[in-house]
């Protein structure tokens, strides 16, 4: 699924960077923004294509996205959730589980990587 939405930041998401939403007045509620913190339940979800600074693109919120930037390794099946480095995903591991909600995860790795690269992913915010 595909959302058209307001990219609110100086500074341009690339194909794949993964996004929270931004409560602006610009979009009518569909601004987006770097991410806010590890684990948020902000998260957008990925950018399908490059979003130039301040102008509109697409969201990509469910579906199949062959290319989404993570910032720590991943193994198939991983939980993804927002990283707490900018526009990237971190794992959600079982440790994590125990004191915090998955309120966050928006995704299902396919694939194992290593970190501060890209990931094949299910997407389903």
């Amino acid at each position: 699924e595909l959302l058209w939405v307001y990219n609110r930041d100086a500074a341009a998401h690339e194909d794949g960077d993964v996004v929270s939403w931004y409560d602006g007045t610009v979009a009518d509620g569909l601004e987006i923004s770097t991410n806010a913190g590890f684990n948020d339940r902000l998260v957008a979800g990925v950018c399908f294509g490059d979003i130039a600074a301040t102008t509109w693109g697409f969201l990509q919120t469910r579906g199949y996205h062959d290319s989404v930037t993570v910032a720590s390794a991943t193994s198939a099946g991983d939980m993804l959730v927002l990283s707490a480095t900018a526009e990237g995903a971190s794992v959600f591991t079982v440790a994590e589980a125990s004191t915090t909600y998955e309120l966050g995860v928006f995704a299902i790795a396919f694939e194992a990587t290593t970190a501060s690269t890209t990931a094949k992913a299910i997407l389903y915010r």
